[in-house]
């Protein structure tokens, strides 16, 4: 009625109606753009921690093969092997490269001693480096990454200057790395690669952080089981004391008293 009507009253009614009918058409588009974003959004987190659970599972029945196995060298490998093929799964990083380093030399007590030499890799088939050493830049910056606390991230490897070294034909563009550590000592690295340059979000460093959990738990029932000589001490303590009771039977068979008609074994 105030559109047809003449008036100039009508006329501003009908223009603030008209702008007030298109913003609320706005809201309610915005509204339900939202509301499908949002729920695109929660299917996507879902789903990802439905895939996440699901490779998860691979990684803890290698967890409970480590637990029931002897706990050797070879063990510890086998174990690498089982995350690092995993957490290729667990990354959601474009051609993932995972590369596991132990710390050596630090408790020669020389800064200059210590270095970090690569244990396993997997991933991507170009080799990583085999080693990071006090001797150049990056190499002091790897050493300090594992001996700190905290995720370091290298999105774009320029900005990084001498502490990282790329050469031009590699194929990594990005890293992150995690710091491997239990009863509070610095043990290793692990470097996380992908061959896309990439801005690392807390989901990254959240999985990055599982996937170094578990590194850890290897490592540790590795070192425990290497470190633990109960099962050599008990059997030395049993064969002492065996030792020692057939001696004292012997003194006691020795001192006793022979009745008559008795001999004590050597007359012959």
């Amino acid at each position: 009625m105030d559109l047809s009507s003449a008036s100039e009253t009508a006329t501003t009614r009908g223009t603030y109606f008209a702008l007030f009918l298109l913003f609320g058409l706005g809201a309610l588009a915005l509204t339900i753009w939202q509301g499908l974003t949002s729920s695109n959004r929660s299917k996507r987190e879902r789903q990802g921690l439905a895939d996440f659970n699901h490779n998860l599972s691979d990684t803890l029945r290698a967890v409970e093969k480590l637990i029931d196995s002897e706990k050797g060298a070879n063990d510890r490998a086998d174990f690498f092997n089982s995350v690092i093929s995993q957490a290729k799964a667990l990354m959601p990083l474009a051609s993932p490269r995972i590369c596991v380093y132990d710390l050596e030399g630090a408790d020669k007590g020389q800064s200059s001693a210590v270095y970090l030499r690569l244990a396993e890799y997997g991933g991507r088939a170009d080799p990583p480096r085999s080693e990071f050493t006090n001797d150049e830049d990056w190499g002091r910056a790897a050493i300090a990454a594992a001996q700190g606390s905290t995720i370091w991230c290298v999105d774009d490897p320029a900005r990084e200057g001498r502490r990282v070294q790329r050469n031009d034909e590699a194929m990594w563009k990005s890293f992150l790395a995690v710091p491997l550590r239990f009863d509070g000592t610095s043990r290793g690295l692990v470097t996380i690669d992908t061959a896309r340059k990439t801005t690392f979000t807390n989901d990254h460093k959240a999985v990055a952080s599982t996937i170094a959990m578990f590194l850890t738990f290897g490592m540790r029932n590795v070192a425990e089981a290497a470190a633990d000589v109960r099962p050599e001490m008990r059997s030395l303590e049993r064969d002492a004391r065996l030792a020692a009771l057939v001696r004292r039977l012997s003194e006691g068979r020795a001192s006793m008293p022979q009745r008559e008609g008795e001999t004590d074994g050597n007359d012959r």
